[in-house]
């Protein structure tokens, strides 16, 4: 665990250092975001909820937050309960609105289940192990 740590805050001390990699760690994120409410705009055209890309993103920024508080695994509970809410305010009823946290619910699973296939196969290196040695000499 103590190693994990080290790596995280020798590679935070590297970004701090190299612009050009944090830019591009930022648009990779932006990108990435972009791709991710597209995903869940066309789950939510498949599910026949009519809602347009900007409420996707709008609605879907705010439940992200909601989902990532302790006090529920996987954040279920607290993102149905967001998305009855939000949807309420664009007449979606909130069993649709359920149906909807499901559906996001199974596709990250499926994303993660995938992500852990590719990852144990062929697991990735952020820095290479010297980069690391040396920004925790020079700070």
């Amino acid at each position: 665990m103590s190693g994990g740590f080290d790596d995280f805050f020798s590679g935070m001390s590297l970004l701090q250092k190299n612009k050009k990699i944090l830019i591009k760690f930022s648009f990779l994120t932006v990108i990435s975001w972009f791709i991710v409410f597209l995903q869940y705009w066309f789950l939510s055209i498949a599910l026949g909820l009519g809602l347009t890309y900007l409420l996707i993103f709008i609605i879907l920024s705010v439940v992200t937050l909601t989902e990532i508080l302790p006090i529920s695994f996987s954040g279920i509970g607290t993102r149905d309960v967001a998305m009855i809410l939000l949807f309420s305010f664009v007449n979606i009823h909130p069993a649709n609105a359920v149906a909807f946290s499901i559906a996001m619910l199974l596709v990250i699973y499926i994303h993660g289940f995938f992500g852990m296939i590719f990852f144990i196969k062929n697991p990735i290196k952020l820095f290479n192990k010297s980069e690391l040695k040396m920004s925790t000499v020079h700070t």
